[in-house]
């Protein structure tokens, strides 16, 4: 990340972005000062955006618990 010009650097796999992006210290600002109806999403497209090509396990999301669950089983952590 500390290597990259960039202020967001996002795992991806096969062209879709994944989880988790890495964001610049000086974007917290800006996060602060996003609108209710706007979310980090809308800070990323805003940006640019270096892309690491990663494995597809950057692809999962771990919204809920049971994701988290599956998750581990899956991948034998």
């Amino acid at each position: 990340f500390s290597a990259t010009p960039t202020p967001i650097v996002s795992p991806s796999h096969a062209g879709q972005r994944g989880h988790p992006i890495a964001l610049a210290w000086p974007l917290a600002d800006e996060i602060l000062r996003l609108r209710d109806d706007e979310s980090l999403k809308t800070l990323v497209e805003r940006h640019e955006v270096r892309e690491i090509e990663c494995n597809a396990t950057v692809l999962g999301d771990l919204d809920t618990p049971d994701d988290y669950r599956l998750a581990r089983e899956r991948y034998g952590a």
